[in-house]
């Protein structure tokens, strides 16, 4: 069911998971753009199926380092 709700909307799961701790279930997944994900997650809280989860959102090498060199670059100096 969770894999159709993906692909209808662009994405696709890599893989499932159970696990013992915090969270019953890991799923990684691909979407196109955030926003993509954050419908699904709204769809998902809104229909109240699920007690809680967690998302988290993972980089590539590139987008990684594209965000370190732009970081770099924003004259940010904390409060004194």
């Amino acid at each position: 069911m969770v894999s159709e709700l993906f692909d209808h909307l662009g994405g696709k799961v890599e893989s499932f998971y159970h696990s013992l701790g915090e969270y019953d279930l890991v799923t990684i997944a691909e979407f196109p753009d955030n926003e993509t994900m954050a419908a699904i997650t709204n769809a998902v809280r809104a229909a109240g199926v699920e007690k809680d989860h967690k998302v988290t959102i993972l980089l590539t090498r590139e987008e990684a380092l594209m965000a370190l060199k732009r970081a770099g670059s924003t004259g940010y100096q904390p409060p004194s």
